[in-house]
């Protein structure tokens, strides 16, 4: 089953083209596999060497988007490349979801970075959003994440 899994996997990336990173839910979706199975694939691919995971920005994804990555642990895994594929020009990887997003990351030992979590704002209209993302980078020259970090630290320290 799981060479089965493996062939249709490489068929979905042929189909996407030629880059230096797959985004693991448009894969997902192209091998129209169980879930369960898929996941498990791309896990032991990773474990032998034929794929390297990667973690990824998820912002301006649809929760469906992100329910179709892998989570292992306490990881998102968000990309895969091939270890021996040849690097492709900056325009050939897969594009963000945010301006100015960083190439994604390899993942690695839990023990070895620090904690992040991940917030997923449900509640807020795009409009109030885009509103917010405006007001940050026209009042303050920053990025909205920028600005939502220094207003949880100001809360922390208005609350002690």
């Amino acid at each position: 089953m799981r060479k089965k899994v493996e062939h249709k996997i490489n068929q979905a990336v042929a189909e996407l083209g030629r880059l230096e990173y797959y985004r693991i839910d448009k894969v997902r979706e192209k091998t129209q596999t169980i879930r369960k199975v898929f996941d498990k694939t791309i896990l032991d691919m990773a474990r032998v060497g034929t794929i390297e995971l990667l973690d990824g920005d998820t912002t301006g994804m649809n929760p469906s988007e992100i329910g179709n990555l892998i989570r292992y642990g306490d990881q998102l895994h968000v990309y895969f490349k091939f270890p021996d594929a040849e690097t492709e020009p900056e325009a050939q990887q897969p594009q963000k979801a945010t301006m100015g997003a960083a190439k994604p990351k390899r993942a690695e030992p839990e023990s070895s970075k620090t904690e992040n979590i991940e917030i997923v704002l449900l509640e807020i209209e795009p409009e109030i959003w885009q509103r917010f993302v405006e007001l940050c980078q026209g009042r303050e020259d920053k990025a909205p994440v920028q600005k939502i970090r220094e207003m949880i630290r100001d809360y922390i320290k208005g609350g002690m």
